[in-house]
């Protein structure tokens, strides 16, 4: 199993040459790790940082969970075989699923929550789609949610729920956020959220109001992103620093995501996205589509061209506006609105 690590962030020429160098390498290196690496870690290391892994960086200076391991391999353009049925998402609540993430704290759990128009609760649901558990949020009013991920916070070793309340189709929120709470354990019975563990961050783009759909946390560092929905001008928008509570939030254009441009077939139109537990590849999707890039290009979209961007498979659905991997990144799952819709499941490649 391949330790989690952070890739260094490196950019331009110098990213493309050192990446370039690795996979040179990687076959004379390779026949050294099969050998040895279960009696000389230190092979595995040398192995691990052809690949631009370094030691976990908090940028956000905020203590971090620690996520569960991967199981990715670090490969230039990991492939997911075509989408198996896992089950039927029975629960007559789950009727616009906008968001949805796997569980830090139980393997065999995703969350998921609807679109606009529902209550602030989310909903557990098990591997095959079964409901599980219901959370409310307490005192928090769902204008929109879109998207929603699970990563670090301010307390060591406790996972957090991010939830995006920011959709706009009408360019007009002033009143766009996201909330946060720790991650509860799971129960058979509901669960309320008390309001004094919820905190919200309020956001707002320098250019002004945006709709978007997707939310991405960095599963090391907490570092957010927020992805629009647009047929032609795609933003990605971050900030660089920990969020400030009951404040405004201005985050900053880190770079855009024309998937046109990057040779992206069908729709262009993100509706969701997620980072794999590792950190090192971004997915998103789109009403027809799923790709997966270089999670670097979120801070240099420069790096993001028609050889880094990796199509993947995508099941037919009615409106698919959720994606997420499994807990160990062996696997993306997604999930359309509507009622009784199939949990799709993709693994990784044999």
């Amino acid at each position: 199993m391949y330790t989690r690590c952070e890739p260094s962030r490196w950019i331009g020429k110098q990213y493309l040459f050192l990446k370039i160098y690795s996979y040179v390498n990687y076959l004379t290196l390779s026949y050294f790790v099969f050998i040895e690496s279960y009696s000389q870690g230190s092979i595995v290391l040398i192995f691990l940082s052809f690949f631009g892994c370094t030691a976990n960086q908090n940028i956000q200076n905020e203590p971090s969970s620690v996520a569960p391991e991967s199981e990715i391999n670090f490969t230039p353009c990991p492939e997911f075989q075509t989408e198996v049925d896992a089950g039927i998402v029975s629960s007559p609540d789950i009727t616009e699923a906008s968001g949805m993430d796997a569980s830090w704290l139980d393997d065999n759990i995703l969350w998921v929550h609807n679109d606009s128009g529902d209550s602030s609760r989310l909903f557990a649901i098990n591997l095959q789609g079964a409901h599980q558990s219901t959370i409310t949020l307490e005192g928090i009013i769902a204008i929109d949610w879109e998207d929603m991920a699970i990563g670090p916070g301010p307390l060591e070793d406790i996972p957090y729920i991010y939830v995006g309340d920011f959709g706009d189709n009408d360019l007009e929120r002033n009143d766009a956020a996201i909330y946060r709470f720790p991650e509860p354990s799971l129960v058979d019975e509901d669960t309320i959220i008390p309001a004094s563990d919820i905190e919200k961050f309020p956001i707002s783009y320098p250019e002004g109001p945006q709709d978007a759909e997707a939310l991405v946390v960095h599963p090391l560092n907490a570092q957010i992103w927020i992805i629009t929905k647009s047929t032609e001008h795609t933003r990605i928008y971050t900030k660089n620093t920990p969020l400030v509570a009951d404040e405004t939030n201005t985050l900053t254009q880190s770079g855009s995501l024309p998937l046109r441009d990057l040779g992206g077939e069908g729709s262009p139109l993100i509706t969701a996205a997620a980072l794999s537990p590792n950190a090192v590849d971004l997915i998103v999707r789109t009403y027809t589509s799923v790709y997966i890039l270089p999670e670097e290009g979120l801070n240099d979209s420069s790096l993001w061209n028609e050889n880094t961007i990796c199509q993947q498979p995508a099941a037919p659905e009615a409106q698919g506006e959720t994606i997420a991997f499994s807990q160990d990144g062996s696997a993306y799952f997604t999930l359309s609105e509507g009622s009784q819709q199939s949990l799709y499941r993709y693994d990784t490649q044999p």
